[in-house]
């Protein structure tokens, strides 16, 4: 159990790019436990970040480059959601994909996260069309679809 608070003190903690306070030893307790016992409960959508790019190699692999403010964007901009997820250890998750414009599905996709607790993943915007765009991110359970997050954004 030290190793883990140790390893998310030491990786997870300083990989984010804000000022962060120390969290107590209740809030590392309840992540740990978490983590190790919440098989079938459902993933943490922990983090979307809008970017043009994802560092490939180094200390900053799989991290966001180039993030963006803005919802708005230029008719073809690449554009990426950015996703960091908290998967409880030895399980597994289906994650869904859902890019809407004018109330209907344009493009849908799935994506399977295994355990971890920093699995990082990144999905291209639909940018070909204009218009107001919404990214449904939602998980798959046993016996529903949990809504994880929804984004909006404008294409011009």
């Amino acid at each position: 159990m030290k190793k883990v608070i140790a390893w998310i003190l030491m990786v997870i903690l300083p990989s984010l790019a804000v000022a962060l306070d120390r969290p107590n030893a209740l809030e590392v307790k309840k992540v740990i436990d978490y983590y190790k016992k919440g098989q079938g409960k459902g993933v943490i959508l922990v983090e979307t970040v809008l970017c043009k790019g994802v560092h490939r190699k180094g200390p900053d692999a799989k991290d966001p480059t180039d993030i963006v403010t803005t919802t708005s964007f230029k008719q073809g901009e690449t554009i990426l959601l950015w996703m960091n997820f908290l998967v409880p250890e030895r399980d597994r998750a289906n994650i869904h994909f859902e890019f809407i414009r004018r109330g209907k599905v344009r493009r849908a996709e799935d994506l399977e996260i295994t355990g971890a607790t920093r699995y990082r993943s990144w999905k291209r915007l639909s940018t070909s069309r204009k218009g107001t765009w919404e990214v449904v991110i939602s998980q798959e359970l046993k016996d529903r679809d949990v809504e994880l997050s929804k984004i909006t954004y404008t294409v011009e």
